[in-house]
């Protein structure tokens, strides 16, 4: 299992589109359930939601929203990924930032 720790600590943060952002997320299970819900419907109100839970950046926001997915499947190529928070895709090697995972947001 990849930890929010080594995914922030590595460079690229995401190994297939080479993108280098910090990963943020709200700890409590209110702002999640608005992120999930969110994301399935809007991707502006997502970064807007994230950003004033986390105060973090424009360019943050949208890193964690372009990997982020509510599903078992890898925001990229669809292919399935496990059920923890943080994972790089074995198919595609994109990360993936489940938002539907049990473990709290940190």
């Amino acid at each position: 299992m990849v930890t929010l720790e080594e995914i922030n600590a590595r460079v690229p943060t995401c190994r297939k589109c080479k993108g280098h952002f910090p990963v943020v997320l709200p700890r409590d299970a209110e702002t999640l359930s608005q992120l999930r819900e969110a994301l399935e419907a809007n991707k502006i109100d997502f970064m807007n939601v994230l950003r004033a839970a986390t105060k973090c950046d424009l360019l943050v926001a949208k890193g964690v929203m372009q990997h982020a997915t509510t599903s078992g499947s890898c925001h990229r190529c669809r292919d399935p990924i496990p059920p923890q928070r943080f994972s790089d895709c074995e198919g595609c090697g994109s990360l993936n930032i489940r938002l539907d995972a049990i473990e709290s947001g940190g």
